[in-house]
């Protein structure tokens, strides 16, 4: 693991010091005594409940070895937190086939106390197949309630505001109700000392889950809502704040953007708020980050259930706690975790053995074959994973693949894996690859359109571009220039132009007035992932095909290339070219 020190308080003339932190500190146990604290720290697990297999073959993840992990975290001090922050079961056919409540089993019985709610918790909507109201009388909010009901610990959201129950319609940031479904906080007692355990959702959730889903709700300022409730938690006697935030950090190279969110709320809370603060258990951003900034350690602990963390504070003289260790720890049965082996628990695969059965008979389904392997890379423009999945939405929008589009649009962030072995595809590989259920969505767009909806994500992706099939794109992400588009609601905004050219994709000419057949998520559609401004008010309105989704594209598309292993060796030189 990589740790990324950041020195100095301000966000300008920031300066990194990279270190490694090797097993042999998590191997040993830290030095503590009877009042200190240990927290265990999950993130974005998203439903891996089961081991899976790092490309050498070794084995990482499952429950039966987190349980293992986690009982010899409680036999070293039984007053041990488990804390996550969120993402907890969007992901896998094993939790999405029970609207996560496979997952929630689980974390039953591992104890946790408390987590934050992520974007992806919002995902499943009603339920019940509708990952949003297609019928009168659904709850939008409907899995997610019944996963809080189910669970007995506690789903934290101290910045999410209802219209439907604030009486200032969320208006202001300082005094508004948190939502009824939600509460903002808890306050434990561990070895005699007050804890508040406090818990924010990203304000990005309205362009990162259906926006439908939450279209009722409110995402406070970060800055705001934890001076709020850090200082009522200290009134309630509170000696140390500890944050589970879903909301994170990009550090590409390991630099970060001093311009980051989190960065910018850390800097601007009063000096008195930080000192309750000693650590930030983050997630959102699937990266592994342990960096102390501005007097607090902010920890991101991964994804898919690879690694937690084991934090132990330790009282200060003055009051409050103080940051003793923050170690990253592989979720592995053959790696020492506080001197010993995680002996494998099979009780909480036996709790959902029935749908881990039933997972497992439909993800084995063989429904095609790859001649070469599909890897991604979001960073890096054009992919053979993104060249693969687009060309299956837009070869193969409607069933077996009767009549094509002109162009197909798919963002990288809802490609869930970064590669996909040649061989025999099974259905598991294209849900892991495709979890979200995501209908069809069929426009009619003008050129001009198109290229407003390209240049909108690629303002917003921070200069990455959408996967696309159809078009042939050559921009020069050192080279952009500023236009203002207006969209459908009268509004207009400027964003960066890295394109010197577009073509269809066969070299025919790419023109600004003409109509073009276009598909996408209807997650995209509806504006989420920075589309958005481009598609409000959008007319004609998208058509969503909710009886088929993307993952039906791509099964269709093996299908129809069943008597020959597709072959995407090479890119196919119709998406993305850097000059």
């Amino acid at each position: 693991m990589r740790i990324l020190q950041l020195g100095g308080a301000g966000v300008f003339g920031v300066f990194f010091m990279i270190a490694c932190t090797t097993m042999s500190q998590a191997s040993r146990s830290p030095a503590s005594d009877e009042s200190s604290i240990h927290i265990v720290a999950t993130t974005d697990v998203h439903g891996y409940l089961l081991q899976q297999k790092n490309p050498d073959g070794s084995s990482f993840g499952g429950i039966d070895v987190m349980s293992g992990l986690f009982q010899i975290a409680r036999q070293a001090d039984p007053e041990t937190l488990l804390l996550d922050s969120g993402d907890l079961y969007q992901g896998t056919i094993l939790s999405n086939t029970s609207d996560g409540a496979t997952v929630i089993t689980w974390m039953n019985y591992a104890g946790y106390a408390a987590a934050s709610i992520g974007n992806h918790d919002f995902d499943f909507g009603p339920g019940g197949g509708d990952a949003q109201v297609r019928k009168p009388g659904e709850d939008p909010l409907g899995v997610l309630k019944k996963r809080i009901a189910q669970a007995k610990f506690k789903f934290l959201g101290a910045n999410i505001c209802s219209l439907d129950d604030d009486p200032g319609q969320c208006a202001d940031a300082k005094t508004f109700q948190v939502a009824p479904f939600t509460q903002p906080y808890v306050l434990t007692t561990v070895h005699g000392i007050k804890i508040g355990i406090l818990g924010i959702t990203t304000p990005e959730t309205p362009e990162t889950t259906f926006p439908t889903n939450v279209a009722r709700l409110r995402f406070q300022p970060m800055l705001e809502t934890i001076e709020r409730f850090v200082a009522e938690l200290k009134t309630q006697g509170a000696q140390s704040v500890i944050l589970v935030m879903h909301e994170g950090l990009m550090c590409p190279d390991d630099k970060c953007d001093p311009q980051e969110a989190l960065f910018k709320t850390i800097d601007g809370l009063a000096p008195e708020t930080r000192k309750m603060i000693p650590i930030i258990l983050a997630g959102h951003t699937h990266n592994q980050i342990n960096m102390d900034y501005n007097g607090i350690r902010i920890m991101i602990n991964g994804s898919y259930a690879h690694t937690f963390g084991y934090i132990t504070l330790t009282p200060q003289a003055g009051g409050g706690l103080e940051l003793a260790n923050a170690l990253s720890v592989p979720i592995s049965a053959s790696k020492p975790f506080l001197g010993q082996t995680a002996k494998l628990d099979p009780q909480p695969l036996q709790l959902i053995a029935g749908d881990i059965a039933g997972a497992n008979a439909k993800s084995s389904e063989v429904v095609g074959k790859l001649a070469s392997p599909l890897t991604l890379e979001k960073d890096k423009g054009e992919s053979t994973l993104g060249d693969f999945v687009t060309d299956a939405l837009r070869l193969c929008a409607v069933p077996d693949c009767t009549k094509s589009a002109d162009i197909a649009f798919q963002n990288a962030n809802g490609l869930r894996i970064e590669r996909l072995n040649a061989g025999q595809v099974t259905y598991g590989d294209i849900f892991e690859m495709l979890p979200f259920d995501n209908a069809i969505a069929e426009i009619a767009m003008k050129g001009s359109q198109i290229h407003d909806l390209v240049d909108t994500w690629y303002s917003y992706n921070h200069g990455n571009m959408s996967e696309t099939s159809g078009l042939h794109i050559t921009f020069s992400p050192g080279n952009t220039h500023k236009r203002t588009i207006t969209n459908f609601a009268g509004q207009s905004e400027e964003v960066d132009d890295p394109i010197s050219a577009i073509t269809m994709s066969d070299g025919s000419p790419f023109d600004e007035d003409t109509v073009y057949r276009v598909v996408m998520a209807d997650f995209l559609a509806v504006g989420g992932s920075g589309s958005g401004f481009v598609m409000k008010n959008f007319m004609p309105a998208p058509v969503i095909h909710q009886e088929r989704n993307l993952r039906d594209a791509v099964m269709d598309y093996l299908h129809a290339h069943s008597s020959e292993a597709l072959d995407y060796s090479k890119l196919g030189g119709h998406r993305l070219v850097s000059e």
